[in-house]
């Protein structure tokens, strides 16, 4: 994971594996703190190693959006693959990324303008790259 765009400070990036029986998934992860307005954003990128069994991967094959007084969740795309933008209220944001059937990036701020600031930033071709 990138060092964050000027004026933001990043921490070290962590990561894990997990086994479930015979599933296996890892994931990295980086926070970035912006000292000047004490705003915070996380990108979270789950491998999933192909193993589709994960809940979350059925979300791609279906149309749902939702939208309430408190937030919603809302198809669309990043960098051309499928991506969903979600906000609530008060101030959380995320970006969810379903890259190459395999990894999923999470990236969470509290604000909008940086939450697509850090989305723009990524290299998703880099993430697929990686089969």
């Amino acid at each position: 994971l990138a060092d964050g765009p000027s004026g933001w400070d990043a921490d070290a990036a962590g990561g894990a594996t997990f086994t479930v029986r015979d599933l296996s998934w890892s994931q990295a992860d980086r926070d970035y703190t912006n000292q000047a307005t004490d705003e915070h954003v996380n990108v979270l990128i789950y491998d999933s190693a192909y193993n589709q069994s994960f809940s979350w991967f059925g979300a791609w094959q279906t149309a749902f959006e939702w939208e309430t007084t408190e937030g919603y969740v809302r198809k669309t795309t990043v960098g051309g693959y499928p991506a969903f933008k979600s906000f609530s209220d008060p101030d959380s944001y995320a970006m969810m990324v379903f890259v190459a059937e395999r990894f999923l990036v999470i990236v969470s701020s509290e604000r909008e303008a940086s939450l697509d600031q850090f989305t723009n930033r990524l290299d998703y071709g880099g993430i697929a790259f990686v089969q």
